[in-house]
């Protein structure tokens, strides 16, 4: 197991002082774009994107994402999301509303030094360390 990507993920999520359960919404609205991945136990452990997916986090706690392997077969997939400061840093929850049936997702993430948003499994089967990275294509309008 390599410990340099999970300790890189937990730098980034851990920024925070307050250990509070206050949400920390704020930091991720706006839409983002998937531009890489990372998987530690891969022959090609990081990979650039050129058109990932998009998600939008919206200020009234509710998104829209693009993301075609969340196990749904429509083109676009809504729901809700809620922010909150953790022991290991911040975490995002994810509820998605897919046809007949509703998703649970949660991530640590954080908002790297460059801006980027990186997300990581909490649940994960990534032995050596796995996450995703976005880039913000654009912040909400006040009527967002």
């Amino acid at each position: 197991m390599k410990p340099l990507p999970i300790l890189l993920v937990l730098i980034l999520v851990s920024s925070c002082h307050s250990q509070d359960e206050q949400p920390i919404n704020d930091s991720i609205f706006g839409v983002w774009q998937l531009v890489g991945r990372y998987d530690g136990g891969s022959a090609q452990p990081y990979q650039a994107l050129e058109n990932g997916y998009m998600i939008t986090f919206k200020t009234d706690s509710t998104l829209i994402t693009e993301e075609p392997t969340l196990g749904c077969s429509v083109d676009q997939v809504d729901g809700s999301f809620q922010t909150r400061k953790v022991e290991k840093g911040a975490e995002l929850t994810m509820q998605l509303n897919c046809e007949d049936k509703e998703l649970s997702l949660v991530f640590y993430y954080g908002i790297d030094a460059e801006g980027y948003l990186v997300t990581s499994p909490k649940e994960s089967s990534c032995d050596e360390g796995c996450y995703s990275k976005f880039k913000r294509i654009s912040t909400p309008k006040a009527s967002d």
